[in-house]
């Protein structure tokens, strides 16, 4: 899932339901760790966070991605906020990251605006790596890969992998995906 508005997103408030949640999962690329958070626990799983090495979570941020592992399906209101671009990623880290737009991009279109100067018309620019978003339902990865697209891979590989192919399929505000820069 994602946060794609520049309004913080309290986790306790918003995932805090254990009839509902088991646990939220944060990645924070800066440090290279997980942050946590189970509504089972009074203290948030803090202390069980602790003892594993993890970050005790109780924010998710304007563009960061997080996992949510369910015990049923729910609706996640987001809170009100002005939506995360795709351009906000321009100076993203290199290595893996979570995150979440709101401007309705496919993969290859949120690969251009990660350019600095609008690429020309048929060139597709190497601003990421790879970029991955999980599907709960069929329980695998849709990819997309800039280089693949370019050299006409792309479509072989996904198939050869069984992974989904994002198509003309755009990332929702509430996706979280991965990006390795």
């Amino acid at each position: 899932m994602g946060n794609s508005v520049n309004t913080p997103l309290d986790v306790a408030t918003t995932l805090g339901d254990a009839a509902r949640v088991l646990t939220v999962w944060k990645w924070i690329a800066a440090t290279g760790k997980w942050a946590f958070y189970t509504p089972a626990q009074a203290d948030g799983g803090a202390a069980h966070a602790a003892a594993r090495g993890y970050d005790s979570l109780a924010t998710i941020n304007g563009g960061e991605g997080f996992w949510v592992n369910a015990k049923q399906a729910f609706t996640l209101q987001l809170p009100p906020g002005t939506a995360v671009t795709s351009a906000s990623f321009r100076s993203l880290p290199s290595g893996w990251s979570l995150i979440a737009i709101d401007d309705g991009q496919t993969p290859s279109g949120f690969n251009r605006a990660l350019s600095a100067t609008a690429p020309s018309a048929g060139t597709i620019p190497a601003n990421i790596n790879t970029l991955w978003a999980w599907d709960s339902q069929s329980g695998k990865w849709y990819f997309y890969a800039p280089s693949l697209e370019a050299s006409g891979g792309l479509s072989d590989l996904v198939r050869q992998r069984n992974y989904l192919d994002f198509g003309n399929l755009v990332l929702t505000p509430a996706t979280g995906f991965w990006v390795n820069k």
